[in-house]
């Protein structure tokens, strides 16, 4: 039998599946083919559709209401368009407290060590040091609060990099069609102010 591309990101270094024998997959990706926690193989692999992009095809018939896919988000984050709320929780903020180690938005001090929140606090404490040895550096960390919040999301996708290397693989094939210009705005915003004192 020919040696197959990975069902997902087209590497031609991988394995069959031992399970089902429709798709081979990556070291870092056959992970994927399986469905949650039955263990079953997810019947599609990705294929480029001239016209459309990347999309998914099937490797084998479908049975109606049968369970194809299991997938967990990649990152996430608070909403850049809502009221002030929790980086860690997400919830709606009437009073604000504070991480005391990046100064981010959280609704309590469990919220301020939570897990989520842990990925872009070691960042942006980092970060923070560097900006108050700056002239004005403290000023200017409050004035971009609102901005870092609107990057939390952007953040915490941008670690996958270097914290989960198959998931980042997965996450830059993805395609966008749409940009929100306010939401960009924020983002470079907070760059140029600040997050790009950090070097990855």
């Amino acid at each position: 039998m020919a040696r197959q591309d990975c069902f997902l990101c087209d590497s031609c270094v991988t394995k069959q599946c031992d399970q089902c024998g429709d798709v081979a997959g990556c070291e870092d990706h056959l992970k994927y083919h399986k469905l949650g926690y039955s263990g079953g193989c997810s019947p599609y692999r990705v294929v480029e559709i001239e016209g459309a992009g990347r999309g998914l095809v099937a490797t084998r018939d479908i049975a109606r209401g049968e369970h194809i896919m299991t997938t967990m988000a990649a990152g996430t984050g608070p909403c850049a368009r809502t009221a002030p709320q929790c980086v860690n929780c997400f919830l709606l903020l009437s009073s604000a407290q504070f991480c005391p180690r990046c100064n981010l938005l959280v609704c309590s001090a469990g919220c301020s060590n939570g897990s989520a929140h842990q990925v872009e606090c070691s960042i942006l404490t980092t970060i923070r040091v560097k900006v108050k040895r700056m002239k004005d550096g403290e000023r200017i960390w409050r004035e971009s609060l609102s901005n870092i919040t609107a990057s939390v999301t952007t953040i915490r996708l941008l670690s996958l990099k270097w914290r989960d290397p198959a998931a980042w693989s997965i996450l830059t094939n993805l395609m966008n069609h749409q940009v929100n210009e306010n939401v960009w705005r924020l983002l470079k915003d907070a760059f140029h102010t600040v997050l790009h004192l950090d070097p990855r």
